[in-house]
């Protein structure tokens, strides 16, 4: 399972990241529950799996969170 976290530079810059509500919102959902799998993510944030992955795309290639399996 891969679980998606807050990388240190992710937590310190999350209330920056105003490109998009939704990354906002992914990234609230991180600092909130913690490391969490893309399903825990899709589920908790109402979107599809798919969008959630293309999301956590975007902030890995950011630097702000990292893929843990």
């Amino acid at each position: 399972m891969v679980v998606l976290a807050l990388t240190q530079s992710g937590r310190r810059r999350a209330r920056e990241v105003t490109n998009s509500g939704a990354d906002s919102t992914f990234l609230a959902s991180l600092i909130e529950n913690g490391p969490s799998s893309l399903e825990e993510i899709s589920t908790d944030l109402h979107i599809p799996q798919r969008q959630v992955s293309t999301i956590a795309g975007r902030l890995s290639r950011q630097g702000l969170i990292k893929r843990e399996e």
